[in-house]
C-alpha cells in the first residue's frame, strides 16, 4: 500500500481482530483454568448460604477479564509498535491525527469506545465504508488503522468520498434492527421475570430445574425457551443465574434450585429417581411446598 492510500480496509482489520480475539481467548482460558475453580466455589458457597445472587463477586469477576481483555488492545496500542499482535501480523497499525503513536489516554479512548461500536456491530462495519476506513471508535478518539510501512513524515490523504455511504450505514443498521425484531418476535428471545401467578412461575422453575439437571448429567435436552439464561462461569462444571424469584446454581452435576431470599429450603432432583425434591436446611421448612417430596440423602 502507498502513501496516497494508507489506511486498511476493513478485511484487513477484521483479520486481525479475529488473530487478536483468538490470543485473548487462549490466554484467558488459562487463566479461568487455573483460577475459576476457587472463585467459583467461593461464589456458590455464598449463595448456597444466603440464597442471592452475590453481585459485588461476579462484577468483579467478570470486570477484571474485562481489564485484561482492554489492557491488551491498549498497552499494544500505545506501545512503540503501535499494533497488538493480530495487526503486526497482518502488517497494519494505530495512529493518531498526525500519523504518530497513540498516547495511553488515547489508546484507551479508542478501547472503550469499541463498546458502542459493538452496538449491532455497526462501529466496525463503518471502517469498511467511511472516507478514511475509520470504525466509530476510531472517530470518537481520532485515530487511524494504516499500513505498517506509513511514516508520519507523509501527511494522512483526505481520499474521494464514498459515494451513498451514509446511505448504506443506514441501511445495514437498519436491516440489523428488523433482523432482531423478527428474532424476538419469532419465539426464539424472550424475557423472563415474574409473572401474576406464583404458582405457575413456580412450576416453570421447577421445570428449568430438571433441565438443567439432565443437562449436568450428560443428556441432550432442548433448550428452555422460557428465559435468557444469564450463566456465570463455565456451563459444563460451573454456573449460576437467577431469574424471576428462583436462583440456580450448577456445581459439577450438583445442581439446586433456591428461592431467591429464603436459604432454609432449597430443590433439586432426587438421586436415582429423577424426581424433584424439597431439600429443608431448616426444620419443617418445605412445610410451605406442596406436592414434593422431602429429598433423601444416600
Amino acid at each position: 500500500m502507498t502513501n496516497n492510500n494508507p489506511y486498511a480496509g476493513f478485511w484487513k482489520r477484521f483479520a486481525a481482530f479475529f488473530i487478536d480475539i483468538i490470543i485473548l481467548y487462549v490466554f484467558i482460558g488459562i487463566l479461568k483454568a487455573c483460577f475459576e475453580p476457587a472463585v467459583m466455589e467461593n461464589i456458590i458457597e455464598k449463595a448456597n448460604r444466603t440464597a442471592t445472587l452475590p453481585l459485588t463477586a461476579i462484577i468483579i469477576y467478570t470486570l477484571i477479564f474485562f481489564i485484561l481483555s482492554a489492557l491488551y488492545f491498549i498497552l499494544w496500542e500505545s506501545s512503540s509498535k503501535q499494533a497488538t499482535w493480530g495487526k503486526q501480523i497482518i502488517r497494519i497499525k494505530v495512529v493518531d491525527a498526525q500519523g504518530k503513536r497513540l498516547s495511553f489516554g488515547r489508546a484507551t479512548s479508542r478501547t472503550l469506545s469499541k463498546i458502542l461500536s459493538s452496538i449491532f456491530y455497526i462501529g466496525f462495519i463503518m471502517a469498511g465504508i467511511t472516507q478514511q476506513k475509520q470504525a466509530l471508535h476510531d472517530k470518537i478518539a481520532n485515530t487511524y488503522v494504516v499500513d505498517k510501512d506509513y511514516t508520519s513524515d507523509n501527511p494522512l490523504p483526505l481520499l474521494p468520498k464514498h459515494t451513498g455511504c451514509m446511505i448504506s450505514l443506514f441501511t445495514i443498521g437498519g436491516l440489523l434492527i428488523i433482523l432482531v425484531l423478527l428474532v424476538i418476535l419469532s419465539g426464539k428471545v424472550h424475557f423472563s421475570g415474574r409473572t401474576n401467578n406464583p404458582d405457575k412461575d413456580f412450576h416453570q422453575a421447577l421445570n428449568r430445574l430438571y433441565h438443567l439437571h439432565a443437562a449436568a448429567q450428560g443428556h441432550h435436552v432442548q433448550q428452555n425457551s422460557g428465559s435468557v439464561r444469564i450463566i456465570v462461569g463455565g456451563a459444563s462444571k460451573y454456573g449460576i443465574f437467577q431469574t424471576g424469584d428462583y436462583l440456580f446454581m450448577n456445581k459439577g452435576k450438583d445442581v439446586r434450585m433456591m428461592l431467591v431470599g429464603h436459604p432454609e429450603l432449597a430443590f433439586r432432583v432426587m438421586d436415582n429417581t429423577d424426581q424433584i425434591c424439597c431439600e429443608p436446611h431448616q426444620p419443617n421448612a418445605c412445610d410451605i411446598v406442596h406436592g414434593l417430596s422431602i429429598c433423601t440423602t444416600d
